[in-house]
């Protein structure tokens, strides 16, 4: 190790004036290099900076060529999806009026008026019609359509008919094949007045529940109607009630007018689920959901206006599709501004309730 270092001590000291010039001209072409290239490295920047001068303005001018556009692009998309719509507006409304003509079209022949009006100019000129009219005390019949309500037909609605003021009348019970004690409940009042009839099989009815409740109880209903004898019909709800005065309001207002059909208004007793629990029902001319026949009395001679199991196809309720039938072919109606009946609304029943 000490020999070593006399070497380099000795290489050191050897020529120390040549070794200091030659590191001071090595270190003078080291600084021309560096300010040479540092000349170079500040042209470049120089260079690099126009460079990115040019594509920063190359690149605002393509952000705005571009921006401009998109802007058109979306005012023309908003033009187009605006006329679109108003297009599609315009086809849909002209749709919705074709089905409304077809609608009124399968109408047309769905109620047949033509045939309607020719049978109540019959039933105008028929001995019957004079009658109901000029008999001192008609006869009015009471019909009822039921299904397995027995304790609430003896215990709330026939009684309701048996406190009527009026006294010529006659009740039909029609039951929609019942299965239950109906009938026994029915033989139990001994009322010579009362008559039960249980159909051999229930009605055809749609499957869905709100349109069967539509349409639940229309042949007993219609065959109710067949029985009758008096020169009036008043029909009611097996699970509703009549006023005290119900016939002999509704009675005298169509014979003193001569009105063919005579309705009032109605209570209604909803489910604990409605907001309101007890409201009024009922406006002249008739309209849809301010109608129904527990609060109305016809002409037995236009019991040719059935109750047509098929109303829930036009989306109606079988009460105000011949109310409805009746109106437009022409039978003359009054109105009664007295609460006439009470309803007791359930909704729709299940097949097997």
């Amino acid at each position: 190790m000490w020999r070593r270092a006399r070497s380099f001590v000795r290489g050191r000291t050897q020529d120390p004036a040549s070794e200091l010039a030659a590191t001071r001209g090595a270190l003078e072409d080291l600084q021309r290099q560096l300010q040479a290239s540092h000349q170079d490295v500040f042209e470049w920047s120089g260079e690099l900076s126009a460079k990115c001068g040019e594509l920063a303005a190359q690149i605002n001018k393509v952000s705005i060529d571009l921006s401009a556009e998109v802007s058109a692009a979306k005012a023309l998309a908003s033009t187009q999806m605006n006329d679109l719509h108003i297009h599609l507006a315009r086809a849909q409304d002209e749709f919705n009026e074709a089905i409304e003509r077809v609608r009124r079209i399968a109408m047309a022949d769905f109620d047949n008026l033509f045939f309607l009006r020719r049978q109540l100019t019959e039933a105008r000129r028929s001995p019957e019609y004079a009658e109901a009219f000029d008999t001192p005390e008609p006869l009015v019949s009471v019909c009822i359509s039921t299904y397995n309500r027995g304790a609430v037909l003896v215990g709330r609605t026939l009684p309701s008919v048996f406190a009527q003021t009026y006294e010529p009348l006659e009740v039909i019970v029609v039951g929609d094949h019942c299965t239950d004690n109906t009938e026994s409940l029915v033989e139990q009042l001994g009322d010579p007045r009362v008559r039960f009839v249980n159909l051999p099989h229930q009605g055809v009815y749609p499957v869905d529940p709100v349109h069967r409740w539509m349409v639940a109880g229309t042949p007993p209903q219609n065959f109710a109607s067949e029985l009758s004898r008096g020169h009036w019909i008043a029909t009611l709800d097996d699970d509703d009630e009549f006023s005290p005065d119900h016939i002999e309001l509704l009675l005298g207002a169509a014979r003193r007018d001569r009105n063919e059909l005579v309705y009032g208004r109605l209570r209604q007793l909803l489910p604990a689920s409605y907001p309101v629990r007890d409201r009024v029902i009922g406006a002249y001319p008739p309209e849809d959901g301010q109608f129904n026949f527990s609060g109305a009395m016809y002409l037995r001679v236009l019991q040719f206006y059935e109750h047509d199991p098929h109303a829930w196809v036009t989306g109606e309720v079988g009460d105000w599709l011949m109310c409805r039938r009746m109106l437009d072919s022409g039978v003359r109606i009054g109105f009664v501004d007295d609460v006439v009946a009470t309803l007791h609304v359930t909704g729709p029943r299940t097949e097997g309730d």
